[in-house]
Protein backbone atom coordinates (compact mmCIF):
# COMPACT_ATOMS: atom_id res chain seq x y z
CA UNK A 1 0.00 0.00 0.00
CA UNK A 2 1.15 3.44 -1.11
CA UNK A 3 1.42 6.31 1.13
CA UNK A 4 -0.70 7.97 -0.96
CA UNK A 5 -3.47 5.88 0.67
CA UNK A 6 -3.04 6.87 3.77
CA UNK A 7 -3.12 10.89 3.07
CA UNK A 8 -5.37 10.96 0.28
CA UNK A 9 -7.92 7.97 0.42
CA UNK A 10 -9.54 9.54 -2.21
CA UNK A 11 -7.45 8.36 -4.78
CA UNK A 12 -8.28 5.12 -6.44
CA UNK A 13 -7.05 2.71 -8.45
CA UNK A 14 -8.05 4.54 -11.37
CA UNK A 15 -6.40 7.37 -10.86
CA UNK A 16 -2.21 5.94 -11.38
CA UNK A 17 -1.60 9.17 -12.79
CA UNK A 18 -1.53 10.82 -9.33
CA UNK A 19 0.28 7.98 -7.49
CA UNK A 20 3.47 9.55 -7.59
CA UNK A 21 5.08 13.08 -6.60
CA UNK A 22 5.54 15.76 -8.72
CA UNK A 23 8.50 17.41 -7.63
CA UNK A 24 10.36 20.20 -9.28
CA UNK A 25 12.98 18.70 -10.50
CA UNK A 26 10.60 16.21 -12.40
CA UNK A 27 8.60 19.61 -13.93
CA UNK A 28 11.30 21.62 -14.56
CA UNK A 29 12.69 19.37 -17.73
CA UNK A 30 9.17 19.67 -18.94
CA UNK A 31 8.65 23.58 -18.42
CA UNK A 32 11.56 23.86 -20.76
CA UNK A 33 10.31 21.80 -23.80
CA UNK A 34 6.97 23.96 -23.77
CA UNK A 35 6.11 27.05 -24.17
CA UNK A 36 4.58 27.00 -20.66
CA UNK A 37 7.59 29.42 -18.39
CA UNK A 38 6.16 28.60 -14.63
CA UNK A 39 3.64 26.85 -12.27
CA UNK A 40 1.55 27.39 -9.20
CA UNK A 41 1.83 24.78 -6.21
CA UNK A 42 -1.72 23.96 -5.19
CA UNK A 43 -1.52 22.26 -1.64
CA UNK A 44 -3.52 18.97 -1.88
CA UNK A 45 -4.47 18.46 2.22
CA UNK A 46 -5.10 20.98 4.63
CA UNK A 47 -1.93 20.42 6.37
CA UNK A 48 -0.07 23.38 7.49
CA UNK A 49 3.44 22.04 6.83
CA UNK A 50 2.53 20.77 3.43
CA UNK A 51 2.02 24.62 3.07
CA UNK A 52 5.43 25.31 4.28
CA UNK A 53 7.41 22.57 2.37
CA UNK A 54 5.48 24.14 -0.78
CA UNK A 55 6.91 27.83 0.05
CA UNK A 56 10.18 26.13 0.32
CA UNK A 57 10.43 24.50 -2.89
CA UNK A 58 8.98 27.88 -4.70
CA UNK A 59 11.54 29.90 -2.78
CA UNK A 60 14.58 27.34 -4.38
CA UNK A 61 12.73 27.34 -7.86
CA UNK A 62 12.06 30.27 -9.98
CA UNK A 63 9.75 28.69 -11.94
CA UNK A 64 7.43 28.03 -9.28
CA UNK A 65 5.43 31.43 -9.22
CA UNK A 66 2.85 31.12 -6.52
CA UNK A 67 1.35 28.66 -4.26
CA UNK A 68 -2.08 28.44 -2.59
CA UNK A 69 -1.55 27.05 0.94
CA UNK A 70 -3.91 26.17 3.99
CA UNK A 71 -3.85 27.91 7.44
CA UNK A 72 -6.03 26.80 10.01
CA UNK A 73 -8.41 29.56 10.61
CA UNK A 74 -9.93 28.84 13.96
CA UNK A 75 -6.53 29.02 15.62
CA UNK A 76 -6.25 31.06 18.74
CA UNK A 77 -3.02 32.82 17.01
CA UNK A 78 -4.29 33.34 13.50
CA UNK A 79 -2.69 37.16 13.13
CA UNK A 80 0.29 35.46 14.52
CA UNK A 81 0.29 32.24 11.87
CA UNK A 82 -0.73 35.21 8.85
CA UNK A 83 2.04 37.47 10.11
CA UNK A 84 4.77 34.74 9.82
CA UNK A 85 3.28 33.42 6.28
CA UNK A 86 3.06 37.38 5.25
CA UNK A 87 6.98 36.50 4.83
CA UNK A 88 6.68 34.60 1.83
CA UNK A 89 6.27 36.93 -1.05
CA UNK A 90 4.88 33.83 -3.24
CA UNK A 91 2.04 32.55 -1.29
CA UNK A 92 -0.88 33.67 -3.49
CA UNK A 93 -4.01 32.61 -1.85
CA UNK A 94 -4.43 30.78 1.71
CA UNK A 95 -7.70 27.99 1.28
CA UNK A 96 -10.40 28.91 3.94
Amino acid sequence: MGVYLLEYPWINDDMDMLKQDYLPEKLEPVLKESPISGCVSVQARQHEPETTYLLHLAHQNAFIRGVVGWVVLCFQELDQRLAYFQQFPKLGTIWI
